[in-house]
């Protein structure tokens, strides 16, 4: 049986934790709590790793990934507290992608990643948000995650985030709006921009897996029209077009008249034609980057 995720529906996203909810997927935590994480650090898998040295946190790319799980228990031996993160790991198993699909079969061009994370125990990468819609899945151990709303995010990182720049993420000071404990098999759906961290409870390490979808809102076809608009180089959107955004079914012509709207607030005329072209281009470029893993989920 399919899980029913509410995010895939025409409704808000609201944060939402399955206890057990791996199950859904039938074999899920028999095929992966089993499976060995060093058979996922090969090509073209990528990953960096998060160390704890007295009060500061190096995160730092990993050259030669077959090599990347004795890094990690190196570090672990001399007490780093690590967290190791690998990117893609969808690439080198079948298996995970045809899960992944299992998760929202309708709009697969969509699906971004799968990703892995082995952390010791008390270790965090942090407080960040991401551009995607993640839905996290523990395998192994326990995890604590905070969670804040995404309108109490700053914009301005949010924005660089939307543009694909590696930017550090501001202090936050704020209490949590939410907290969840993940005991293996659970899931925990995160919606994009939203800010959340992780941080091991068990004593022994915490594996989990994370599947990554593509936030559709407005916002992102704004820099395929920097390409032809000049009006619109340097344009920042104001912190109110975030709190005003749900995920919601995905509608061409919806997102056109909000950002077709959001540009006429700004003072910016910019004609339809122009801004369906910038949401072609976009939803093509990102249907032809995930052919192949369609093939796959289809076969």
């Amino acid at each position: 049986m399919k899980p029913k995720l509410s995010y895939f529906q025409n409704c808000n996203t609201d944060l939402f934790l399955v206890k057990g909810g791996a199950n859904l997927l039938g074999n899920f935590e028999k095929d992966f709590s089993t499976a060995s994480f060093r058979g996922f650090c090969k090509e073209p898998v990528s990953g960096d790793i998060t160390q704890i040295s007295g009060n500061e946190k190096i995160t730092k790319k990993i050259g030669h990934i077959d090599r990347a799980y004795e890094y990690f228990n190196l570090l672990h031996q001399k007490k780093c507290k690590p967290t190791l993160f690998l990117h893609g790991i969808d690439k080198v198993s079948e298996q995970l992608s045809r899960t992944a699909f299992a998760f929202g079969s309708k709009q697969w061009w969509r699906f971004s990643n799968v990703s892995a994370s082995l952390s010791s125990q008390t270790s965090s990468i942090g407080f960040h948000s991401d551009m995607m819609d993640v839905i996290i899945c523990q395998v192994q151990g326990s995890r604590k995650w905070s969670l804040w709303n995404k309108c109490s995010i700053d914009a301005g990182y949010i924005r660089n985030l939307e543009m694909g720049k590696m930017v550090a993420a501001p202090e936050q000071i704020k209490a949590p709006d939410a907290t969840f404990k993940l005991e293996a098999g659970d899931l925990l759906y995160v919606p994009a921009h939203w800010g959340h961290e992780g941080t091991t409870t068990s004593d022994d390490h915490s594996l989990s897996l994370s599947f990554s979808w593509i936030a559709f809102n407005p916002y992102i076809f704004l820099f395929k029209l920097m390409n032809t608009e000049p009006a619109l180089i340097g344009f920042v959107p104001t912190k109110e077009f975030f709190e005003d955004y749900s995920n919601i079914k995905f509608d061409k012509s919806k997102i056109a008249d909000q950002l077709l709207q959001l540009l006429k607030n700004n003072g910016i005329n910019v004609s339809l034609p122009a801004v369906i072209d910038s949401i072609n281009h976009s939803l093509t470029k990102l249907t032809s980057t995930n052919e192949e893993n369609t093939a796959l989920a289809g076969n």
